[in-house]
């Protein structure tokens, strides 16, 4: 790697960078990548034309181009894998080998091409300071585990499987809301992004059984869409598509009378319309209160459970969850009438969600006791604190309608494919939540003393 760095008389500053990488992951000629990066930064503050704006404390202007790479897969996949399994020959039982993952010697970088434009400022002495980050990103050749079809022989590969593009904003603000005697001061930031794939491998526009498609996102959601219930008054067209009144009703996209796998669509993605967080900072005298809020908006979840066959219906005389289920007496359209026979047509739709959520992070309160207490004693500054993390939850729809205990998604995975048509690694990358204990809830009390 080598840098350059350059500036003149502390207005423009320029930076160049050039860095190659090698990884014995990939294949033969495709081991070795190089990739530059440049910036340019301008403190507009210091021009002269900018001396008589007094409430600009400090001004500067960022322009950045650069690529990064990529080279995260586990050793071997340019060989495949093997996996010993035994079979029957004859009245005996031999051991033998499976190939479980198709070699790939052409891997090679994912890698992805920056381009950034930012502002710094600082406002009336100081007392506001932020930044602002607009980007673009296009990434090449990413790598991804491909599911194949059984009749392949093996279940994945490893490849380069399209590209894609993303951008972005960010904003980061800092104020001094409070100076005097009782001091308050906030630190906000927020961000946007929004990713979709370009092109997949051999030209496709869609790659189902992967969940990938051209314009949309890594991770969404295809499925059919859960319009309502059926209700009693729709008794006759429900029959149309061999269905009675209380079972869930979903779209007939092409409006041909029949629900089959053309009527799947893209409900949604798993990824957040933006992200945001915000500290308080409180002092008085020897008190100090800080709270550390967090959220994610606009995203979907897999609430698992609710599309789990076993679990939601066909349990007899086992109790069923606390639902809003359709009766005769109950014409609701959340939930389709209980079933002890079988498990609900289309109950996959259950599960797709409003994962939105703000959650207060930490909560601390502090005490610095003052000098003229301990300056006769041996200890020369004390303070006791007390801190609580993940105490409680703002706003959370899935919290509020008592389908989750904790509305922040605990893991990948486990998604119930349902009639998506997708394969396992596809179904792995959905954002999930289950009934499962909730964060914990941390209080600790901690004393800081110097001698």
């Amino acid at each position: 790697m080598a840098r350059m760095f350059y500036g003149f008389n502390d207005k423009y500053m320029v930076t160049a960078t050039v860095r190659r990488d090698g990884s014995s992951v990939l294949g033969t000629g495709h081991q070795y990548f190089t990739y530059p990066a440049f910036a340019f930064g301008w403190n507009v503050d210091r021009e002269k034309f900018m001396q008589s704006v007094t409430w600009i404390s400090s001004l500067k202007l960022r322009v950045g181009y650069g690529v990064t790479a990529d080279q995260n897969i586990s050793p071997y996949q340019i060989l495949g894998n093997l996996k010993a399994v035994a079979y029957n020959f004859g009245t005996s039982l031999q051991n033998g080998y499976l190939v479980t993952s198709l070699p790939n010697p052409d891997l090679k970088f994912e890698h992805t091409d920056n381009f950034n434009i930012g502002v710094d400022f600082g406002l009336l002495s100081n007392r506001i300071n932020g930044s602002v980050d607009v980007y673009t990103q296009k990434t090449y050749d990413i790598l991804q585990v491909e599911s194949l079809p059984l009749s392949n022989g093996a279940a994945t590969t490893i490849v380069n499987a399209g590209n894609s593009s993303g951008k972005g904003l960010e904003i980061t603000l800092s104020s001094r809301n409070l100076v005097g005697e009782f001091k308050w001061t906030t630190d906000f930031n927020i961000s946007f992004q929004h990713s979709w794939i370009t092109s997949l491998h051999d030209g496709l526009q869609q790659d189902i059984g992967n969940g990938w498609f051209v314009g949309q996102p890594f991770n969404i959601i295809y499925d059919y869409k859960k319009i309502g219930i059926w209700q009693a008054d729709e008794a006759t067209k429900a029959a149309v598509y061999g269905e009675k009144p209380g079972m869930i009703k979903v779209q007939d996209v092409n409006s041909d009378g029949k629900i089959d796998a053309s009527d799947r669509q893209i409900l949604g993605s798993y990824e957040p319309d933006y992200v945001a967080g915000l500290t308080n900072h409180f002092s008085y005298k020897g008190f100090e209160l800080t709270a550390v809020a967090f959220a994610r908006m606009g995203q979907h979840v897999a609430v698992s459970y609710l599309a789990n066959n076993g679990g939601f219906f066909n349990l007899g005389r086992y109790n069923q969850y606390n639902l809003n289920y359709w009766t005769t007496t109950n014409a609701t359209n959340d939930f389709p009438r209980p079933d002890a026979s079988r498990s609900p047509l289309y109950a996959s739709t259950l599960q797709y969600q409003d994962g939105s959520f703000i959650k207060m992070r930490s909560m601390s309160l502090a005490y610095n006791f003052p000098e003229s207490i301990l300056k006769n004693g041996l200890i020369r500054s004390l303070k006791v604190s007390v801190i609580v993390n993940n105490p409680f939850t703002i706003y959370a729809p899935l919290v509020q309608k008592g389908l989750a205990i904790d509305p922040e998604s605990n893991g990948y995975g486990g998604q119930d494919g349902g009639a998506s048509g997708f394969s396992g690694n596809a179904l792995g990358r959905a954002l999930t939540i289950g009934l499962n204990i909730p964060q914990t809830r941390i209080w600790s009390i901690g004393i800081n003393a110097s001698f």
